[in-house]
């Protein structure tokens, strides 16, 4: 481990098809991805100045499983990000059902955006 190093967690979330995968791999510059039970996690290693940043991005899928799962890792998520499709109406709309699940099901904490 190199000195000085931190960890960020951060959990991508959407509909299908609105480019959350392509968000990740552009913001990470990474076309590696390590698949685990139905999510893809990639991961990015940052040096700012003296210190290394170690961030995982979580794309995970539109499922039914997608609950759960985030309440598996919740103590590791740092931040989400919620993705939507500036050409679909419908995806958008769904940026606050996404944050209400958030808030209900996975933390009961106010999120903030």
């Amino acid at each position: 481990m190199k000195q000085s190093q931190n960890w960020l967690e951060i959990a991508v979330l959407g509909n299908e098809r609105v480019g959350k995968t392509y968000f990740i791999n552009r913001i990470s510059k990474s076309r590696a991805y390590h698949p685990q039970i139905g999510v893809l996690f990639y991961s990015k290693e940052y040096q700012i100045h003296e210190k290394y940043l170690r961030v995982t991005y979580w794309d995970l899928p539109r499922s039914r499983d997608w609950i759960k799962l985030l309440k598996r890792w919740q103590e590791r998520i740092n931040l989400f990000i919620i993705v939507y499709d500036v050409t679909s109406r419908s995806s958008f709309e769904s940026v606050e059902i996404w944050r209400n699940k958030i808030n209900q099901d996975i933390f009961r904490k106010k999120i903030l955006f």
